[in-house]
C-alpha cells in the first residue's frame, strides 16, 4: 500500500471524529440558543397598568431603602434633607386671592352648579378639608400639594359658573379671576399628574369635563384619558383590593371612579 493511501486512511480516521464532535457541538449550541430564546420571550402576561404599578412599587422600595441609610454618616437622606419646610399656601397659588367670604361663595357655586352632575366629592369631607386649609397659613411643602390645586380648581370653576348669573361688571371680574385660577392649574398640570393620587384623578375629571363643555374637546379628551390611566394605577377600579380605608374614603373613591367612567363614556 502506497504512502499516499495510508495517509488518506489515517486522515479519515482523524477527521471523522473531529467533524462529528464539531457537528454535535454546533447542534447543542443551536438547541441552547432556541431554548434561551423561548425562555426569553415567554414573559408573564402584563399590561401597561400592571407595569406602571410595579414601577411605582419599586420606586417606593428604593425610597425606603435610601431613607434607611439616613441615620448613617454620609447616608443618602440626611436629617436635613428629609426635613420638610412649610410655605404659605397663598403664595403657591400664583395670584392674589379674594377674602375667604368670597371664596366660600365660589365653593357654594361649585356644588350648586357642577357637583350635582359631576359628583367626584363626598361634600361634607371635602368642605372640612377646605376649611382646614383656609384656617392654616403654612402647608408642608410637597405634602399632597395636589389638594391645594384641587381646591383652587374648584374655586375657579365656582367663579366661572357664578359669573353666568352676575351683573356685567361683576361677571367680568369673576371671569378674569376664574381664568387666572384655571391658568395656574394648566401651567402645572404635568407636575400635578406626576403624583398619582385620588386628588389627581379628581382634577383630571373636573378640568377635562370643563374643557369638553367649553370648546376645547382635544384638551378634554387628553386630560380625561390621563385621569383614567392614573385611576387604574392607584387601583380605583379594584374596590376589592382597597384596604384600611374609612367609609368616607371609600365613598370618595367610588364617586371619583364613577364620575370618570361617566365622562369617559360621554366622550366615546
Amino acid at each position: 500500500m502506497s504512502s499516499t493511501v495510508i495517509n488518506n486512511v489515517l486522515a479519515s480516521y482523524v477527521c471523522e471524529p473531529v467533524q462529528r464532535e464539531v457537528g454535535d457541538s454546533l447542534r447543542r449550541r443551536q438547541s441552547d440558543i432556541r431554548r434561551d430564546y423561548h425562555e426569553a420571550v415567554m414573559l408573564p402576561e402584563s399590561n401597561i397598568v400592571d407595569l406602571s404599578c410595579q414601577m411605582l412599587g419599586d420606586e417606593e422600595k428604593r425610597r425606603g431603602l435610601a431613607h434607611d441609610t439616613s441615620a448613617l454618616p454620609g447616608g443618602i437622606n440626611s436629617a436635613v434633607s428629609v426635613a420638610t419646610c412649610s410655605i404659605p399656601w397663598r403664595d403657591l397659588a400664583g395670584m392674589p386671592l379674594p377674602p375667604k367670604t368670597v371664596l366660600d361663595k365660589f365653593m357654594t357655586d361649585f356644588f350648586t352648579s357642577v357637583d350635582w352632575f359631576i359628583m367626584v366629592f363626598y361634600e361634607e369631607s371635602f368642605r372640612q378639608r377646605y376649611e382646614n386649609l383656609m384656617a392654616s397659613t403654612l402647608i408642608p411643602e410637597g405634602e399632597n400639594g395636589n389638594f391645594l390645586w384641587l381646591v383652587l380648581l374648584v374655586l375657579g370653576l365656582g367663579a366661572h359658573y357664578g359669573s353666568l348669573n352676575a351683573l356685567d361688571a361683576d361677571a367680568d371680574s369673576l371671569k378674569q379671576l376664574s381664568g387666572g385660577l384655571l391658568m395656574q392649574i394648566e401651567q402645572r398640570l404635568l407636575a400635578i399628574t406626576d403624583s398619582p393620587k385620588l386628588e389627581t384623578v379628581q382634577i383630571c375629571v373636573l378640568l377635562g369635563s370643563f374643557y369638553l363643555f367649553n370648546g376645547r374637546p382635544t384638551a378634554g379628551l387628553v386630560t380625561l384619558a390621563g385621569g383614567l390611566e392614573i385611576a387604574q394605577v392607584i387601583g380605583l377600579h379594584h374596590e376589592s383590593k382597597w384596604r384600611g380605608l374609612s367609609d368616607v374614603s371609600r365613598e370618595s373613591r367610588r364617586r371619583s371612579w364613577w364620575a370618570l367612567q361617566v365622562a369617559d363614556k360621554h366622550v366615546s
